[in-house]
C-alpha cells in the first residue's frame, strides 16, 4: 500500500506531498487537479510496462503540455513510498520507497534525470539502496550490495523496469506494473466486438465486459455468481444474467428479466446497469491488484447504487484482509461523500494554478460544523464550508 505520494511540476500539481491510506476519495471542483493526481501514478505504471518515458507523454513536444505552465521548470518529479504485501506468492513484506524524475535536457531531449530506489527487505535491519543513477549512469544493487548492473547506455528506460534474477527490486515493480486505472464508459461495450477469449483484465473504458465476465463464467464461476446476485438485488427485476456465445464465435452479455418471455441482450441495456456491471467486475476481480485508481464511479448510477456498491466492496475488503487493493476516487457526488468516513476524503483545490490537498478530518471544527448544521458530510461539503467546490 502506498502511504506517501509527492509529485512536483506536473500538470497543476505544482508540489503535492500527501499521506495515504487504504482508501482515498478525492474531491473539488473541475480543474481543481483531482485526476492530475491519479495520471502522475499511472505515468510511473506506464514507466514500469512500456520501459520508455519518451512514449506515454508525447515525446518531447507533448512532454511540454505536462509541465505547470506556471515556471520555467522543465523537470518533473514523482517520489512514492509505500510497502507490498503480496498474498499469492512466497514473496516477503517489504517497505520502500521510489523517486524518479525526468524531463528535458537542454529544453530538447527528453530523458529520466534521476531515479532512486530504497527498501527495507527481510534479512536486513536497514534501509537498502537498490537503485541510484542519473542520466542512465548508475548502479542497480541487490540487498546485500552486490552491483547487478550499472550504466545501461540508455537515459530513457527506468533502471526499475528491469527485471533481474533474485533482485528485491523486481518485487516493487511488479507492485507498481499491476495498478488499474479506470475511466469507464459504459456504451462502449456496446459497440465493442467481443470475443469469448480469456481476459486477465477490464479495460481502462471497460469496454471488454461482455468477454471479462465471460471469462468471469468460464473460469470463475463463484465470482461470477457473486456479480449476478449483486446485480439483481440492485435491479429486482433481472432473473438472471449470462454471457452465451453467439454462432459467429462473439459474446455478448444477456439478462432475463421477470415477465418477459425473451432476454435482453447488451444493446439494449441501460448505461446504468452496464457500468454497475463494470464496477462489480472490477470488486469481484479474481486476479489481485495492488492499486485501483477509479474517475466519478457515479456517472450514469442512481445514488442509492453506490450505497450498495460500497457496501458490496466493504464485504471483499474484510474477506480478503490485508490482500485488498488500494483505492483511489474521483468525485463529484455528494451522495458517495457520505458514505465515506472524513479520514478517506481528501479536498483538492486550486489556488493561482496550483493544485493543494487537505484531509477533511484534518478541517479545523468539522465535527462541529456536521453538528450544528445538523448537515451530512457530503451535504455540508455541497454547501461550500469545507472549501472544495
Amino acid at each position: 500500500m502506498l502511504t506517501r505520494l509527492k509529485i512536483e511540476n506536473f500538470k497543476a500539481l505544482k508540489d503535492i506531498d500527501l499521506a495515504l491510506r487504504q482508501r482515498n476519495v478525492f474531491i473539488g471542483p473541475n480543474k481543481s487537479g483531482k485526476s492530475s493526481i491519479l495520471q502522475a501514478l499511472q505515468v510511473l505504471t506506464h514507466l514500469m510496462n512500456a520501459k520508455d518515458v519518451t512514449t506515454g507523454l508525447g515525446g518531447e513536444l507533448g512532454f511540454q503540455q505536462w509541465l505547470w505552465k506556471g515556471s520555467s521548470d522543465s523537470e518533473i518529479r514523482i517520489s512514492i513510498w509505500g510497502d507490498d504485501r503480496p498474498s499469492d506468492t512466497d514473496l516477503e513484506r517489504i517497505e520502500f520507497r521510489y523517486s524518479i524524475h525526468f524531463g528535458l535536457v537542454a529544453m530538447k531531449s527528453l530523458c529520466i534525470i534521476n531515479e532512486f530506489l530504497a527498501a527495507k527487505v527481510q534479512g536486513y535491519e536497514n534501509e537498502k539502496v537498490l537503485v541510484q543513477s542519473r542520466m542512465g549512469t548508475g548502479t542497480a544493487n541487490r540487498a546485500n550490495g552486490d552491483i547487478l548492473f550499472q550504466n545501461p547506455g540508455t537515459n530513457v528506460r527506468p533502471f526499475l523496469s528491469y527485471e533481474l534474477p533474485g533482485w528485491e527490486g523486481n518485487q516493487v515493480r511488479s507492485y507498481i506494473a499491476k495498478w488499474q486505472f479506470f475511466d469507464l464508459v459504459p456504451e462502449l461495450p456496446k459497440v465493442t466486438a467481443a470475443t469469448p477469449s480469456a481476459q486477465s483484465f477490464l479495460e481502462v473504458q471497460g469496454s471488454n465486459l461482455s468477454s471479462w465476465l465471460h471469462t468471469f463464467q468460464s473460469n470463475h464461476p463463484e465470482e461470477f455468481r457473486r456479480i449476478v446476485a449483486v446485480a439483481r438485488e440492485a435491479f429486482p427485476e433481472i432473473e438472471s444474467i449470462t454471457v452465451p456465445v453467439s454462432q459467429s464465435g462473439t459474446t455478448f452479455i444477456s439478462t432475463k428479466e421477470k415477465g418477459l418471455r425473451s432476454p435482453i441482450s447488451l444493446s439494449h441495456l441501460s448505461s446504468g446497469e452496464i457500468k454497475f456491471l463494470q464496477l462489480l467486475s472490477i470488486i469481484f476481480s479474481p486476479y489481485p491488484v495492488s492499486l485501483v485508481a477509479i474517475e466519478e464511479p457515479e456517472n450514469n448510477l442512481h445514488p442509492r447504487l453506490l450505497q450498495l456498491l460500497i457496501e458490496t466492496y466493504d464485504r471483499v475488503r474484510i474477506e480478503v484482509g490485508e490482500a485488498a487493493a488500494q483505492v483511489f476516487v474521483t468525485t463529484h457526488s455528494p451522495y458517495l461523500v457520505d458514505l465515506m468516513q472524513p479520514e478517506d476524503v481528501v479536498i483538492v483545490e486550486k489556488r493561482d494554478g496550483a493544485t493543494s490537498c487537505v484531509r477533511a478530518e484534518d478541517k479545523h471544527d468539522l465535527k462541529r460544523m456536521m453538528e450544528e448544521s445538523e448537515m451530512s458530510f457530503g451535504r455540508l461539503w455541497y454547501s461550500g464550508a469545507l472549501g472544495g467546490v
